[in-house]
């Protein structure tokens, strides 16, 4: 995985919702994470444990389960055969169906219109008293918007050393030298360099990647974004929003599948993938324009060569090895999932 920082060395992004995963693993010193949220409703389990399922009914699988008093963001709501109403719910990481019988909606998704109102709203959320100053800051700019505590179950000292190994985390060569690890494995004190790891890209140093984990650093107007709740919520997720994340790239327009020669628009591309995964389109759209820049490579493009027509928008084990380009890697994984 590459930090954030690697792409602002190069300029790639500034305003751009991409990357919550690192944070997500992070964690703050109090073992929770903020998730900013758009959703109308918020509710609480009231069961001790409550099955999430991937669909409206019992007979659905399983997708996880919510305790007791977890804080829920309801997406939307349905009613299964029987007539009986089921929320879509997303808490933390978890997102799929519950019986609406044992959620208690806790507001319309307002936080209070008094400053004594959200105050009270983040003591109990669970906010560290640390995270209260920015949040004050951004209530008092953006009132509407609904801030959430996502527990992790993993407190920091861990999260940073998981994120610490040698290679999990990555910053351009030319980035400064403070920003880069002098562990070992990582540098060559014998010869003065950094190895190359992944091509340009070497092993970013605690210091960097203790920052970039710590959610306070951006809890501001301009990088709440990264926070965003990522489930798919078609209430406000519209395929005119995707039309305007692509509107100045290669995807901006139509392609034809290579396969069955229909053309589709990639916008619309983007809604069906959300739908089918949970996922927000935004997310997915911001992902792949992060990846494959303005103009798309050729793993984008279908014209990787000895693998042409075959596709990898998030780059997903895209590194470079001592016989392969990045690219090449990329599509050789796709290729190779059956």
């Amino acid at each position: 995985m590459v930090l954030p920082i690697s792409s602002e060395v190069n300029g790639l992004i500034k305003k751009i919702i991409s990357y919550i995963l690192s944070f997500a693993l992070a964690a703050s010193m109090a073992a929770s994470c903020l998730t900013a949220s758009a959703a109308n409703l918020m509710g609480s389990c009231t069961a001790d444990v409550l099955n999430v399922r991937s669909g409206a009914g019992t007979s659905y699988s399983k997708t996880g389960t919510v305790s007791y008093g977890d804080s829920l963001t309801i997406l939307s709501e349905t009613t299964d055969s029987s007539g009986a109403k089921w929320y879509k719910i997303s808490c933390g990481n978890v997102t799929g169906y519950v019986s609406a019988a044992y959620v208690q909606l806790t507001s319309n998704g307002s936080q209070g219109s008094s400053d004594a109102d959200f105050e009270s709203y983040m003591t109990k959320q669970g906010f560290p008293e640390s995270y209260k100053p920015y949040l004050r800051t951004l209530h008092a700019q953006h009132p509407k918007w609904i801030f959430t505590v996502q527990k992790l179950g993993v407190d920091w000292n861990t999260a940073v050393k998981e994120e610490c190994v040698v290679g999990r985390n990555l910053v351009h060569s030319s980035a400064l030298d403070s920003w880069k690890s002098m562990e070992k494995g990582a540098y060559d004190f014998n010869g003065g360099y950094w190895y190359g790891l992944d091509g340009s890209w070497v092993a970013a140093s605690k210091e960097i990647i203790m920052y970039y984990m710590d959610p306070r650093n951006f809890i501001n107007d301009t990088y709440i974004f990264m926070f965003e709740n990522q489930s798919y919520n078609p209430s406000y997720q519209t395929e005119n929003g995707v039309k305007t994340i692509l509107a100045d790239t290669f995807m901006s327009g139509s392609y034809t599948c290579p396969d069955t020669k229909k053309k589709y628009t990639y916008s619309q591309t983007f809604m069906d993938a959300a739908k089918q995964s949970g996922v927000s389109p935004y997310h997915l759209a911001s992902r792949c324009r992060n990846e494959q820049g303005v103009n798309g490579a050729p793993q984008s493009l279908g014209t990787v060569k000895g693998y042409e027509n075959y596709f990898n928008f998030f780059d997903i084990q895209a590194y470079a090895t001592s016989t392969m380009t990045a690219a090449e890697m990329d599509i050789q994984r796709v290729e190779a999932i059956p």
